[in-house]
């Protein structure tokens, strides 16, 4: 009897601005992933000039409470001295 395995789900997420380069890196790639591959949005990707400017916010999933893989993204960014913050780029891992 074969018995296909559970796919891991991680009981921790976080929720930070990005300060690594391996979370910067998952961001981008996560973004490529949805924009370029998935919707195809984007040929080969997805970056423009507000991410000269713009702050990234990951979601990472944890393993035993280390953080492990970046499973969501979205940058802010202000336009102008309104005071008000937009957010763009906005992309989920699928599973």
């Amino acid at each position: 009897m074969n018995i296909a395995p559970t796919p891991f789900i991680p009981g921790e997420y976080i929720v930070k601005h990005v300060e690594n380069s391996w979370e910067q890196r998952g961001c981008l790639a996560l973004r490529r992933a949805v924009f370029c591959a998935e919707q195809q949005v984007f040929e080969d990707d997805d970056r423009d000039a507000i991410d000269e400017q713009a702050i990234s916010i990951a979601a990472i999933a944890c393993v035993a409470g280390m953080a492990e893989d970046v499973v969501g993204t979205v940058r802010i960014h202000r336009a102008s001295d309104d005071g008000l913050w937009y957010g763009s780029r906005l992309a989920v891992h699928a599973h």
